[in-house]
């Protein structure tokens, strides 16, 4: 099993270099705090991250907390609803569901709900990652006449974009995941049974697509 850093501690990696690499001037702090977007993308990337790398009775808590930043009990709730599949196998998650429910329908209907919720949770992290790149490309364009600035703004922003490619890899691992969990299905029964999973697999790749189309914009900003 491949070891993977936790995404706080490699986001404080991230930043740490940083600051490094150009965000003091004439030995005073040049550091600017982050953006209420910046702020809400890195917790969304983090939390995605986390739920797909960590194990899976943590799997439920931490998917409450990707519900919990959609906002309400209802974004907890759906948030507690990814959680369960985080952590183990697309056979165990459906070995899961077909204990807790008595029928092929009812693990569908399950199914097509966990879908739909990580659908909720990449759609308010494409919201974050569209502000970021908005307020990038903005604050690169102000500082292109002072070199200092513009490559603490470069640092920044390799930042924001390694937050972005975390969140697009495991908002990938997370399609695979259900990909599988639809084979097992189709395996078990005839392929129409599994047609309600389908739209909802649609919409997850159409989010995975539009979070990397945002993430190439801000790397041609570099």
């Amino acid at each position: 099993m491949a070891v993977r850093l936790p995404a706080r501690r490699l986001t404080a990696l991230l930043i740490a270099a940083g600051l490094a690499g150009g965000c003091t001037q004439g030995g005073f702090l040049t550091w600017e705090p982050d953006t209420e977007a910046e702020r809400a993308m890195r917790e969304k990337s983090e939390a995605l991250q986390a739920t797909v790398g960590e194990g899976a009775l943590a799997g439920f808590g931490l998917g409450a907390v990707v519900g919990g930043l959609l906002g309400g009990t209802e974004g907890a709730f759906r948030g507690a609803q990814i959680g369960r599949l985080l952590g183990a196998g697309a056979g165990a998650y459906v070995a899961q569901l077909q204990r807790e429910y008595a029928t092929r329908e009812e693990v569908l209907e399950a199914v097509a709900r966990d879908i739909e919720a990580t659908n909720a949770a990449l759609t308010a992290t494409i919201a974050d990652m569209q502000k970021v790149l908005e307020e990038r490309r903005a604050a690169l364009a102000a500082a292109r006449r002072d070199a200092a600035a513009l490559e603490r703004q470069r640092a920044r922003t390799r930042r924001s974009l390694a937050e972005m490619e975390g969140a697009i890899e495991a908002a990938s691992r997370r399609e695979a995941f259900f990909g599988e969990a639809r084979t097992l299905l189709v395996v078990e029964a005839s392929a129409g049974d599994t047609a309600p999973l389908d739209p909802g697999l649609e919409r997850l790749r159409a989010r995975i697509g539009a979070m990397r189309e945002i993430a190439e914009l801000l790397a041609r900003e570099l």
